[in-house]
């Protein structure tokens, strides 16, 4: 999902773990509005229908777990993102043109 992905640049930026709970939380009117939407297509009804609700909803709580899994297990997202390809250089250029001075 996007949030996750959202969640590992924030984490990669540097930014607080509850902000990244905070913002994820704040998209939960949208992903209701995009299921409705879903719902309504038959090529996505039938998954969507055996979805548990909890795996189609963007609380706080779970991407404050995600996160405490990502430290747990890698160092953190941005650790995460490291063994997954990202290099330093591409790290610090992020930082460099995402953050202001």
């Amino acid at each position: 999902r996007s949030g996750v992905m959202a969640a590992i640049i924030l984490d990669c930026l540097g930014v607080h773990h509850d902000l990244i709970a905070r913002d994820y939380a704040d998209s939960a009117p949208y992903v209701e509005e995009l299921l409705i939407r879903l719902r309504r297509d038959e090529r996505y009804a039938e998954t969507i229908a055996q979805t548990p609700a909890e795996r189609l909803s963007a609380r706080a709580e779970t991407m404050t777990q995600f996160l405490e899994r990502a430290r747990r297990d890698y160092g953190g997202l941005a650790a995460w993102a490291q063994y997954a390809g990202l290099s330093p250089s591409e790290l610090r250029s992020m930082r460099q043109n995402l953050l202001e001075p």
